[in-house]
């Protein structure tokens, strides 16, 4: 595939991440789904183009959602969770499909040492995320409810983040036999 046919749907993908994340604005409901969706979107580029492209799709639709979204609570949760969690599995799973690629060693190659760095990062994310509320957003602390209600919102930001990983590896099977026949066709 060109490298311009690439940086094209990357462009597309990041518009249809910051779109997602603008439909808060219509739609309040969608405050903690929108940054899911759009964590999606960085999942295709890295299943299509490599963590590389994922990297790039994330970058460019947290910039222009920084500007251009409304609601900065779910930018803060896009750029500091399900975005940047996206572009972790990729690195830690070096998921190029390039044919020439294939044989790429892993970052970390076994399950455990995988599983233990994205438990740090999400615990770090979700610590990351009460400070940029508090501080730069100006939610007040006790809209957390206490030290306790903290931990176990830390609790709950692991095991909803853990099953957020599994559903990007449905997510993305399903896009591997439906759509991307569609998507891909043609001869780039």
């Amino acid at each position: 595939m060109k490298a311009s046919v690439r940086a094209a749907l990357c462009g597309i993908l990041s518009a249809l991440a910051v779109v997602i994340l603008m439909s808060v604005a219509v739609v309040p409901v969608m405050l903690y789904c929108a940054p899911i969706l759009s964590g999606l979107c960085v999942a295709i580029a890295g299943e299509e183009f490599g963590w590389k492209y994922a990297f790039g799709v994330y970058a460019a639709a947290s910039f222009l959602s920084l500007l251009l979204v409304a609601d900065k609570e779910t930018v803060c949760v896009f750029v500091l969770l399900s975005g940047a969690f996206t572009v972790l599995k990729y690195i830690l799973n070096c998921n190029v499909n390039n044919k020439s690629d294939k044989n790429t060693d892993k970052f970390i190659d076994n399950r455990i040492g995988k599983f233990i760095v994205k438990l740090a990062y999400i615990n770090l994310a979700c610590v990351s995320y009460y400070f940029a509320a508090v501080m730069l957003l100006g939610v007040p602390k006790d809209s957390f409810g206490g030290s306790v209600m903290l931990i176990v919102f830390l609790i709950a930001g692991n095991i909803v983040m853990l099953a957020y990983d599994k559903a990007i590896d449905g997510v993305i099977a399903v896009y591997k036999i439906k759509f991307r026949k569609h998507i891909m066709k043609g001869k780039w």
